[in-house]
């Protein structure tokens, strides 16, 4: 169904009846929700229905969410142009682009990656713009949310992204305009990176194989492939990449012609079931052998405990940008430890006290109705 929208193809009437509840349930969890709707609309049913209804409300919330995530953007950048913040937009409305209708697009959030010393600016411009931190488990970096369901998530390293690849990209968070878009090559391995952590985390959907598959597509004579393979071979990352391409020729292209499909199937059966994990699989695509083990055993509670702990007390290099005297007198580190302290909390204490009494200033206003 996917493949026959995506290639602009008459869609197949299935004569058989069709859970269309379960599908509908189904394309939730993986963000086709637009493809869907298009697909729905070419087939042929006696009368529309109530999963039907709740499908073209889906769509319309995604097509008005797309605009804010625009607006978002636009703002975003122009707010960190201002503030002569560096940052590399990683990922955002130009996915969009890949299809040949915008509509078939979805956003899941804005990506940044921007410089260690700059988060605090980052948290102050956020709050300024109504934002709100969002404290996420097994996240890297620091995301933000706002009404409609705005996302948008920093990052000052790429998951996944050995030493080659982190120099790649943040040579270029030295450039001007202050904010950057990604070359075609480092899209590319932006984009194998982040599957590769989805897949890790057990987010991985067919929407973001479908997106990678289209891209590299689109800009396959584009992408210097000697360049890309030489990276990815250096980075342990070439079974994964050509495990991911398998599998999005299997789903929406012409079939896997490789006769090592194996992974391909493997990972198709990871998708579809969320939470299955293949060891088998693992050992094929995973750069370092130790990484999905290492990803379960691990104390995640004790890990979060650390990273809360690390936002609190920074290290002393990400202080001495902050306060430079320490660079000559490393000495008053608890000291300027107790001034950032103060200033953050003093912002969140503020914060806190406004909705509180906007919150009692509302109630009084329904009590004045009530004897009204």
């Amino acid at each position: 169904m996917l493949k026959s929208v995506i290639e602009q193809k008459p869609i197949q009437i299935v004569k058989k009846q069709v859970d269309w509840q379960k599908i509908y349930k189904y394309i939730d969890h993986h963000h086709v929700t637009s493809l869907v709707y298009y697909a729905v609309l070419g087939t042929e049913k006696e009368e529309d229905n109530e999963q039907d209804q709740e499908l073209y409300k889906k769509f319309k919330k995604a097509l008005l969410l797309k605009k804010e995530y625009c607006q978002a953007e636009q703002t975003i950048v122009w707010q960190l142009e201002q503030n002569h913040i560096h940052a590399l937009l990683l990922s955002g409305t130009k996915e969009c682009e890949l299809y040949y209708k915008e509509e078939m697009g979805s956003i899941d959030s804005l990506e940044f990656l921007i410089r260690t010393p700059d988060f605090d600016k980052i948290h102050e411009l956020m709050e300024s713009m109504d934002y709100e931190r969002k404290e996420e488990k097994g996240m890297e970096g620091i995301v933000y949310t706002r009404t409609p369901g705005i996302q948008v998530h920093f990052l000052s390293e790429v998951p996944n992204s050995d030493r080659r690849i982190q120099k790649l990209l943040k040579k270029q968070l030295r450039a001007r305009p202050y904010v950057q878009a990604l070359s075609i090559e480092k899209k590319y391995l932006y984009d194998i990176c982040m599957l590769l952590e989805s897949y890790l985390m057990g987010t991985i959907t067919i929407r973001k194989v479908l997106d990678f598959w289209l891209y590299r597509n689109r800009f396959q004579e584009k992408i210097d492939r000697e360049e890309i393979q030489n990276v990815l071979k250096k980075s342990g990352m070439s079974a994964w990449e050509r495990c991911l391409s398998m599998l999005g020729d299997l789903w929406f292209g012409e079939g896997c012609l490789v006769e090592d499909n194996e992974s391909a199937f493997a990972l198709e059966e990871y998708i579809l079931n969320p939470g299955k994990v293949d060891k088998r699989l693992d050992r094929k695509v995973l750069p370092y052998g130790r990484k999905r083990l290492d990803f379960y055993d691990r104390d995640r509670d004790a890990e979060w405990r650390d990273k809360k702990l690390t936002w609190m007390f920074p290290p002393k290099e990400y202080m001495k940008e902050m306060f430079p005297i320490l660079r000559k007198f490393p000495f008053p580190l608890i000291i300027f430890w107790a001034i950032r302290g103060i200033r953050i909390w003093g912002k969140v204490i503020k914060q806190k006290a406004i909705e509180i009494q906007n919150r009692l200033l509302h109630k009084l206003r329904k009590l004045k109705k009530t004897k009204e």
